[in-house]
This record gives structure tokens, sequence and C-alpha cells, in this order.
């Protein structure tokens, strides 16, 4: 009775079966892979057990952040994050007479998604090169950017995390993560903490890692595929509004913004195969688009970033015609090394010191910064 209950058909009796041998096969490949790094001694499954997600999610502040207080140490990257959930240095609400604050506001660029310590992250570059030009000041640049954040997260983290902390100045570094809604579709905002469900294998299954590497080419032909989106038919009215909302959100708090246009490792003037090298980090985000339609919504949206700066009177860093796209500055399609972190550092100080965005008793004159 309870077989006919379990198998009503043959048909449902064969598909059970099939699922209890798939898994069964899952069960006998994790067994080997986890039985063959064991032999390595490489790492053991009882430490990837006890190993915490390094984001988790924040009820206070309804975001995917940094476990708060913590230190991650995996995969050769050392995050120490603060109470807040940001790769930052502790910072108190209060803020004391002689310390000026500035947020640099963005997302995995910002955070340093592969820079391997906190040290050498593009908002703890700019500080030292801000603490060598205004040594009468207490400097403290915030680390405000996480990885995958949008321009929707991007907000909350201002209106929720630094708004509070009142900031002297915002330079703002946004990222490309909303290229992305053109394939997946924007998210709804109505919907209550839309990205809390991430199902997702534990930290410690080895069988996804293997299928990741196994289907590249996969990727491959989806890469050279005629399906994608057409640049060309894209509303940027919607990106655009996104901007507004936390221009508008800042200059209500009579904060100073920089603005800063997104760079890439990858430009147009590179041989075709190049390029495609070189983006390979950002397409495997944006599958919809080919490599000359990254191109081209990458500087459409760049181009938003400078019409919204334009129209609110704001001052920008065009760093998409400034950086060098090779010698050691990219450690992919978008992330900065660390020589890609100073370089850029250098110029946003530059920038905050000509167009005298701190108040500062003895910061230097623009003669003496160039």
């Amino acid at each position: 009775m309870l077989l006919k209950r379990l198998f009503p058909s043959s048909g449902s009796k064969k598909a059970w079966f099939a699922l209890a041998y798939t898994l069964l096969a899952f069960c006998l490949i994790e067994g080997a892979l986890q039985f063959r790094l064991y032999l390595k001694e490489e790492d053991r499954l009882s430490d990837r057990l006890l190993e915490e997600d390094t984001v988790v999610f924040n009820e206070e502040f309804q975001l995917n952040l940094l476990r708060p207080s913590s230190v991650s140490d995996k995969d050769n990257q050392i995050i120490k994050s603060n109470s807040f959930g940001l790769r930052s240095p502790e910072i108190s609400l209060e803020k004391r007479a002689n310390e000026l604050r500035v947020a640099v506001l963005g997302a995995s660029t910002v955070m340093g998604h592969t820079n391997p310590v906190n040290e050498e992250t593009l908002p703890y570059r700019i500080q030292d090169q801000l603490e060598q030009l205004i040594p009468n000041k207490k400097i403290n640049v915030i680390n405000a950017g996480i990885n995958g954040f949008s321009l929707f997260e991007q907000k909350t983290v201002f209106d929720k995390i630094l708004k509070p902390l009142n900031i002297d100045l915002l330079v703002w570094y946004t990222g490309f993560n909303d290229i992305a809604f053109y394939c997946t579709g924007v998210p709804d905002q109505n919907e209550t903490n839309y990205r809390l469900v991430d199902f997702k294998l534990p930290n410690w299954i080895l069988t996804s890692e293997l299928l990741v590497k196994n289907t590249e080419f996969v990727r491959e032909i989806k890469a050279e595929s005629d399906n994608f989106v057409d640049p060309a038919e894209l509303d940027l009215m919607p990106y655009r509004e996104r901007l507004q909302a936390i221009v508008e959100a800042v200059n209500e708090e009579n904060i100073p913004i920089l603005m800063v246009a997104n760079t890439r490792a990858f430009r147009r003037d590179m041989p075709r195969e190049k390029q495609i090298e070189l983006a390979e980090f950002s397409q495997n985000k944006s599958l919809c688009f080919d490599i000359d339609g990254l191109q081209d919504v990458y500087d459409m949206h760049n181009d938003e970033i400078i019409n919204v700066s334009n129209d609110y009177n704001l001052p920008i860093l065009r760093l998409d015609q400034i950086m060098p796209a090779g010698d050691g500055y990219f450690d992919d399609s978008i992330h900065f090394t660390l020589k890609g972190n100073d370089f850029v550092a250098d110029l946003i100080t530059k920038k905050i010191a000509e167009e005298g965005l701190l108040n500062a008793d003895q910061f230097l004159t623009r003669r003496e910064v160039k």
C-alpha cells in the first residue's frame, strides 16, 4: 500500500528512480572530490562546514552586507568589516571637531573585489593621499561599496548608513551592475527583501565548482550567438531616474558630490580578440550583449552619468578618458589592481583639491597639487 502511494504509476516510479540515481551519482562525485581534496591536504571538509558566509542579510539596513565586525580570510583575500557591514575601519556616529569624512559610494570596484587586503582598496588609498594634503585634519574615508550593488542598493546605503554619519563629501563611482538588468529585468522594488531569498549550495560542496569549470564552453557559445540585445533599442530613462534619485537625496543633505565616470580594461581601439579576452568578467555578468553591444551600453551609461552631473552642476572626473587600459591597472575587465587604485586615488584627490570640495584650513593649492 505504501509503495502504491509513493509510486501510483509506472511513469512516476521511473521518475523517482531517476531522481534517486541522480542523487546517488551526486553523492559519489562529491565524495570523490572531498576525498581527493583530503589527500592533497589543501583544505578540509570540517573547515568549510565551520566557515561563515562573508556576506549576510542585514535586517537593520535591509541589505546584503558584510558580516559586521568580522575578519574573513579566504581565497587569498582578507576582508575586515566594521559594525555597519562595510569593508572599512570602524567609525562612530559622532564626528569630532577636526574631522573630515568622505564616503566613496559604489559596488565591487569600490569595495575592492580583487584587492587582497583593505589597505589596497580605492577608499583606503584616497584617505592616504588626503591625509598628506590636509595634515591638520583627521581624515576618514568610508568604503561604501559592496559587490554586486546596483543603484537601488547604493541609494539605500546612502539613506540608511551614510546619511547619519554626517559626511562632508560623497565620491560616487557607480559601477556597471545596472547593465545586467537589461538581460534579467529590473527587480520589483515594491517587493519586500527581493534579494533576501538566495538559493545556493553550501560553500563546502565541491561539485558546483566542478560544474562551473566544465561548462565554460556553454558561456562561450552564448557569447558567440546572435541572440543579443541591441543597445540602440534600450530605454535609458529608468537608469537616469535612478541616478537622479541618489543625487537629489544627497543634495537634500547639502553634501557635495564628485561623480566619477566608469572605466574598463577593454577598449574599442584594441583588436577584437583582445577586447573579448579582457571583457570576460563583464560578459559573464551581462550575457545578452556581444562585445560591441557591451562597449556601447557602457558608453551609454557613462553618457547618462555625465548628463546628470551637468544637469545638477556637479563636478565629474572623466576616468574613462584618462585611465590607461593596460600596464597592470586592472585585475579583470573592471576591477583595479593596487597600481590602478593608486592611479585613481591620485586623480580623485587632485580633483577634490581643484574643485575645493572639502573645507580645510590648510588644503594645498592647485599649483602645489599638480
